[in-house]
């Protein structure tokens, strides 16, 4: 009889540690698989995308893109106009203020790259090319600097709606990133396009 009596507080007691044990491990399960979705979420955007934002398309040279400008959205113009981007000049913003879409390609060194986009009639469409260092990537409106920046556009009578617009970035001595803005007049915020990158070494 006093044998029960010592056992029997004993099993009640390792029988209360292992249930709280059992929780604790179903505590930590759910906080790892918490952890593990929330830093896939938040790695996602820029590892998926090479660092770009994933509104920015990745593309290759030698493809032709089928695009359309309610991809995209205005953006401020400001950065275009700096001195350590030059790629064109405020009184030319009214070609550039309706919506950007955003593409990115590689491009090796001892190159010429060029792009050109040609509008479906009745669209009005520019271009621009922003060259960087290839761990750079900046998208307007946050541009402080680039190697260099071309844009086409119509410069006569700032309207060409249907006409292809092109764009040239030369590298020579090292590879670079290139971001292409696809970009419209003042107002205009849809129509479609085609879009083709060249390589030339």
């Amino acid at each position: 009889m006093s044998l029960r009596l010592i056992l029997f507080p004993s099993l009640v007691l390792l029988a209360a540690c292992l249930d709280t044990g059992k929780g604790s491990d179903d505590s930590g399960d759910t906080g790892a698989s918490t952890d593990d979705g929330s830093g896939d979420g938040g790695d996602g955007g820029a590892d998926d995308n090479d660092g770009w934002p994933n509104f920015v398309t990745r593309i290759e040279a030698g493809q032709v893109i089928e695009g359309d400008l309610a991809e995209g959205e205005t953006v401020d113009l400001d950065w275009a106009d700096q001195s350590s981007v030059a790629c064109f000049p405020g009184t030319e913003f009214s070609n550039f203020e309706g919506n950007h879409v955003f593409y990115a390609v590689e491009q090796p060194e001892g190159s010429e790259l060029t792009v050109t986009v040609t509008p479906d009639e009745g669209t009005d469409v520019s271009i621009y090319l922003l060259q960087y260092g290839t761990s750079s990537r900046y998208v307007p409106p946050e541009v402080p600097t680039a190697v260099t920046c071309e844009a086409g556009f119509d410069q006569t009578n700032d309207s060409n709606p249907g006409e292809a617009e092109s764009a040239m970035v030369t590298a020579t001595t090292n590879p670079y990133v290139v971001l292409i803005g696809v970009a419209a007049p003042t107002g205009v915020v849809a129509g479609s396009y085609q879009l083709q990158v060249d390589i030339l070494q």
